[in-house]
């Protein structure tokens, strides 16, 4: 393993697995079911990918840290709550629902927008995948992606971000 990852002059020469990938379109969804978080822009990589548009799939063994940021929109007029949890090869990671609170809308025309993201670190086998899921209490919450902005002209907003980085190999 460690002759895969790691080059003859030591740090220099690195290779760990990473993987940056986020997704360009915004998500509806039913109120009150599972739903996968997709991703359809590989950003950079190497020895990790997406398979199918959700499942972060690793070639190598070992200690990853994934982290993700999610664009979420509340247009509805009350407050509405998302849980976000994580799925290693389709089975929920116990411990790993985050429960996020969103106020109502600002005003008709005016949703109350937010970006949330965290990070775990996860012992992953070579061929493991772990996706993203979600599920909101009102339809009116999505996962949104912006596009360009003027007034001061800036780039567009991914709905979703993710990232998953070789930290360690497993224990022996």
């Amino acid at each position: 393993m460690a002759e895969a990852l790691l080059g003859a002059v030591g740090g220099a020469s690195i290779r760990s697995p990473y993987g940056a990938f986020q997704d360009t379109v915004s998500h509806t969804v039913v109120a009150n079911t599972a739903n996968v978080m997709t991703f359809n822009t590989t950003d950079l990589t190497s020895n990790v990918s997406v398979v199918g548009g959700s499942k972060l799939t690793v070639i190598y063994a070992g200690i990853y840290n994934l982290q993700f940021s999610t664009q979420f929109q509340n247009v509805d007029t009350a407050p509405q709550d998302v849980s976000v949890w994580l799925r290693l090869n389709d089975v929920d990671v116990p411990g790993s629902t985050g429960i996020l609170g969103f106020p109502a809308r600002k005003s008709a025309g005016d949703p109350y927008h937010d970006i949330k993201g965290w990070n775990f670190f996860l012992a992953l086998n070579a061929g493991d995948y772990v996706e993203l899921w979600w599920s909101t209490t009102n339809a009116n919450v999505t996962i949104q992606a912006y596009p360009l902005g003027t007034g001061p002209t800036r780039p567009s907003t991914a709905s979703n971000v993710v990232t998953l980085t070789f930290v360690s190999a497993l224990p022996a």
